[in-house]
């Protein structure tokens, strides 16, 4: 399958036909050309092309996107969303 580039990392179909898009991030050794990036206290980099994306996938009904930090993040918010 053919994605276009900074697109999110994992599509969850969630209940009552909700999305939920995930980009999972970990933390870099370096921080190369980081005033490009929009980075955390904790230096994880995420692209400004990552950040449209999410802003735009936002904006649409039954969709969610979220940037997560490690795969614990990335499970508490699916267990948040599926309790509601």
């Amino acid at each position: 399958m053919w994605l276009r580039k900074w697109f999110p990392d994992y599509c969850i179909i969630l209940k009552r036909g909700n999305l939920l898009f995930i980009e999972l991030k970990k933390t870099r050794s370096y921080k190369k050309n980081w005033e490009f990036k929009a980075l955390s206290s904790d230096g994880i980099v995420t692209s400004p092309e990552q950040l449209e994306w999410q802003e735009e996938l936002n904006k649409l009904s039954n969709i969610q996107c979220n940037i997560c930090y490690w795969h614990k993040e990335a499970i508490e918010l699916i267990q948040r969303i599926e309790e509601l």
